[in-house]
């Protein structure tokens, strides 16, 4: 049965691969297609990759609005050729082993997999899963603060046989299975999935936005056709002229879009991750924008310059860490994850270990000590953001921005009917 399920999911990736890179796949992506077909077949997570991509099927057919990804799921080349994600991942440099290290072992207190949804539409998203699985899916019954339900998001459970006997599962009013939280907090639950989907206001203002569009204008607009490189859209961004768009709409962030003029989407991205991030990054802020003004970049060895060029030289993502220690620290990817990880975590025992590795194998390079030991300073106080779970919120920032440039009186007015 699992070779069956090997090859559907070979046969959907490599169809959604030739439909998003071409005829002929690029070495880059035929590798990081075959390096991650192997993480999922060592964990035997195909049944999850079917089962995302028969429910983003479910939405698109039926109108309802997902997000670009979140978290590290974003990070994956199988979720972008299965059309879970819409960021490309070999672009923008984002980074597998993070998500598939997050699979590793069961963890019941975090779903495997977000997935942003219309805030409106998420319990029809629901309601599909656990009506097609039956008994082999159940949501977790949650509460907000006040002990009402909500809507807001909801965690599904997939199990590959049906719930065993003497499972907690309980129905609901409308027949629907679920667990309870605690039972959920309290069980390793081995061979179950979880995949959380988050209800978004701001896919719910795109969503209505497009409708009327198309509705009003006779245009056939969707979120595809709308370009990542428009000059007018970052103009209303530098002028901070971000009234209604979420997350943007902040006096702080207009701040910076003013001082900063994003030219890009990953211009957009440093500086939503640095100005919207609960540790305060204002001197890395001053800094990035003095190097972009001046047109400098931050001189550093030239074996590290490739992962370093789109942030003026400064060390900004973990991805960027990541990457440095795998290729030219000489650290597997899964030991660059924990390396990260102990990074992060403040762990000195382990970063003295890290850091005498990684010194060892850039002077084999014939890489300067001072270099290297000044590069691994920076990975030590960047705080170092993931590009992966900023990434698919500024693409949704961006949309919005985009409607509100060339669409301005219809979103206006749904940004007002779902405030």
């Amino acid at each position: 049965m699992n070779n069956n399920k090997t090859e559907t999911l070979k046969v959907l990736v490599n169809r959604g691969a030739y439909q998003k890179y071409g005829e002929y796949l690029p070495k880059s992506v035929v590798a990081r297609l075959k390096h991650e077909s192997q993480l999922i077949a060592k964990k035997k997570l195909e049944g999850l990759f079917l089962f995302l991509h028969e429910m983003v099927e479910f939405a698109v057919n039926n109108n309802i609005l997902l997000g670009p990804g979140r978290g590290f799921a974003a990070s994956s080349i199988i979720n972008y050729s299965l059309g879970i994600t819409s960021i490309d991942p070999i672009e923008h440099d984002l980074v597998c082993e993070r998500l598939f290290d997050a699979m590793e072992t069961p963890q019941p207190r975090f779903p495997m997999m977000y997935i942003d949804v219309d805030y409106k539409q998420i319990d029809e998203i629901r309601n599909f899963i656990i009506g097609k699985y039956n008994k082999k899916a159940a949501y977790v019954k949650d509460n907000d603060i006040d002990g009402n339900t909500t809507n807001s998001s909801i965690c599904i459970v997939l199990t590959n046989k049906p719930f065993k006997e003497g499972m907690p599962v309980y129905t609901d009013e409308n027949g629907s299975s679920y667990i309870t939280r605690e039972f959920r907090e309290s069980s390793a639950m081995p061979d179950h999935y979880f995949i959380k989907l988050i209800g978004q206001k701001s896919l719910q203002v795109i969503s209505g936005c497009l409708k009327i569009i198309n509705k009003i204008r006779s245009e056939n607009l969707n979120l595809s056709l709308i370009p990542l490189d428009d000059a007018g859209t970052y103009r209303l961004l530098s002028k901070g002229k971000t009234k209604g768009i979420s997350e943007l709409d902040n006096p702080k962030i207009r701040k910076w879009l003013r001082k900063f003029k994003p030219g890009s989407i990953n211009g957009l991205c440093v500086v939503y991750s640095l100005a919207g991030s609960y540790v305060d990054h204002s001197m890395e802020i001053k800094k990035y924008i003095y190097l972009k003004e001046k047109e400098k970049k931050i001189e550093v060895h030239p074996y590290f310059q490739p992962y370093l060029a789109d942030t003026c030289g400064m060390v900004l993502y973990q991805e960027q860490v990541m990457r440095i220690l795998n290729n030219i620290g000489n650290f597997s990817p899964k030991d660059s994850v924990e390396a990260m990880k102990d990074i992060l975590k403040e762990k000195q025992d382990k970063i003295m270990v890290i850091r005498l590795k990684f010194l060892r194998s850039t002077l084999k390079k014939s890489i300067m000590y001072d270099d290297s030991c000044g590069l691994f300073d920076d990975f030590l106080r960047a705080n170092a953001l993931s590009k992966s779970h900023y990434l698919p919120a500024v693409m949704i920032l961006y949309w919005m921005a985009y409607l509100k440039t060339h669409y301005c009186n219809e979103f206006t007015k749904c940004v007002k009917n779902f405030s």
